[in-house]
């Protein structure tokens, strides 16, 4: 079975790459968001977690009042 190449979660300075990357550019904790309720076309979503991270935006995982899940990309 062919496994794929592990990637390595700290840098050589020993940070985690979200770490070095607020370091750097002074962008607000992104775990700050979950638990947060924000408001999207008159409708409110609570975020729960973080899906992933790109160069330009971050996916989160929110829920709706009425229990719907969706993806949230900001």
């Amino acid at each position: 079975m062919i496994r794929p190449p592990k990637v390595p979660t700290r840098s050589a300075n020993n940070q985690s790459a979200n770490e070095s990357i607020q370091s750097s550019t002074n962008v607000p904790d992104i775990t700050s968001y979950i638990g947060k309720i924000l408001t999207l076309n008159h409708q409110q979503v609570i975020v729960e977690d973080i899906l992933g991270q790109g160069g330009f935006a971050f996916v989160f995982l929110v829920r709706s009042f009425n229990q719907q899940r969706y993806a949230l990309k900001r």
